[in-house]
């Protein structure tokens, strides 16, 4: 049940922009804010309970319960607009703030794969975890454009389809770089 429901979430938070462009039309916004602090409270309510990490999970609580309240206490659809920035910039924190930790987030998760880790993967991942937060960088001010000055469907494009194609190509990127690095040590 708790990974069907955290699935379920998983995937309303990812087409959440499909869903706030087909509805604004026909929904109250207080609505769409109420959806965003359910998923929030859903994924609290989850952590622990299904494996990922705790701190990337709290991350995306925190920029979905704000954009929500914000949301509800506006009455603005403008909260609505700001969560994929809430979002980059809550992980471009993260991601930042483990750098300055003996273990960056990118090597944490990659411990999970990888049985034995070389000092020298510690490097890369700490290396990969720098491109990452200029990744979020990058994506959170282009979600912070089409929030402020772009129209529903550029803001739904990018932050819907384009931004993730984008995270995927990295993901998958780093992922055959890493293989290729840390392949024979799994």
């Amino acid at each position: 049940m708790n990974r069907w429901l955290a699935r379920a979430i998983a995937v309303i938070a990812a087409i959440y922009p499909f869903i706030v462009w087909f509805s604004l039309d026909t929904l109250p916004v207080a609505f769409l804010g109420l959806l965003l602090l359910a998923l929030a409270v859903g994924r609290l309510v989850l952590l622990g309970r299904v494996p990922g990490e705790p701190l990337l999970v709290a991350a995306g609580v925190i920029a979905m319960a704000a954009a929500g309240i914000y949301t509800l206490i506006s009455s603005s659809s403008e909260g609505l607009r700001f969560y994929p920035v809430l979002m980059s910039a809550a992980m471009l924190c993260l991601f930042a703030w483990s750098l300055r930790q003996p273990q960056s987030i990118v090597e944490r998760l990659a411990r999970i794969i990888y049985r034995e880790f070389p000092p020298e993967a510690a490097v890369y991942t700490r290396r990969v975890t720098v491109v990452w937060c200029a990744f979020f960088l990058i994506n959170g001010l282009i979600a912070l454009w089409t929030a402020v000055a772009g129209s529903w469907a550029a803001w739904t494009l990018y932050n819907g389809f384009i931004s993730y194609m984008l995270m995927g190509g990295l993901f998958l990127g780093e992922y055959a770089v890493r293989q290729r690095l840390l392949g024979a040590t799994s």
